[in-house]
């Protein structure tokens, strides 16, 4: 009797204490993942330009001032959590050393969580989706910081989207489609995307 109130006494303590070590990992990925989606992105295929910035500030404006692109969404899209109606103006000012915006088209949104949540990733190019033209893809997610991050997407401008899991358009997919609200098996599994008609 003795030596079995032993056996459990250890086995919980036991229990215990592998549960306390799979707790701390748990608790800084999920830090690690929030980090990710306090940043809202941009990456331009045809221009081969991106950039990140803090969810809280205005990346459209952000995009024109540093990088002298004018975002154009045809439809409203929601990014780091605010919709932003859909425009043909330009958002935001030029710095002076910009003379003349180029325009780049929300083709897609990549989104770190299910439903279109948590951080935000826009996905543009010189224009919209055309029947015929050829598929556009980012060939690597990765060394846009989106690698084996996106969990869902949404396309725009007469496009649909496709996930890969590997870079340069291969291995396992998902779509084409213009609605993604869960990768299913490439959840966070992502590590190129592409648009077309």
């Amino acid at each position: 009797m003795k030596s079995t109130g032993f056996r459990i006494a250890a086995a919980i303590a036991v229990t215990i204490g592998l549960a306390g070590v799979g707790t701390a990992p748990a608790a800084a990925l999920d830090s690690a993942e929030a980090g990710n989606a306090t940043e809202s992105c941009w990456t331009d295929v045809s221009l081969n330009q991106s950039l990140c910035v803090p969810a809280e500030s205005d990346l459209f404006a952000k995009v024109l001032e540093e990088k002298g692109v004018r975002i154009i969404n045809t439809e409203p899209v929601v990014i780091g959590g605010e919709l932003i109606p859909a425009s043909a103006e330009s958002h935001g000012a030029l710095s002076s050393r910009e003379a003349a915006p180029l325009a780049a088209t929300v083709r897609a949104i990549l989104y770190d969580d299910i439903n279109y949540g948590g951080g935000s990733h826009v996905v543009t190019a010189s224009g919209g989706c055309v029947a015929g033209a050829p598929e556009l893809v980012i060939y690597s997610l990765h060394g846009l910081g989106w690698g084996d991050r996106a969990s869902s997407f949404r396309t725009y401008a007469g496009c649909v989207g496709r996930m890969y899991s590997e870079t340069g358009g291969g291995g396992a997919t998902y779509g084409f489609t213009s609605t993604a609200p869960q990768l299913y098996a490439l959840n966070d599994q992502g590590s190129s995307f592409g648009t077309r008609a």
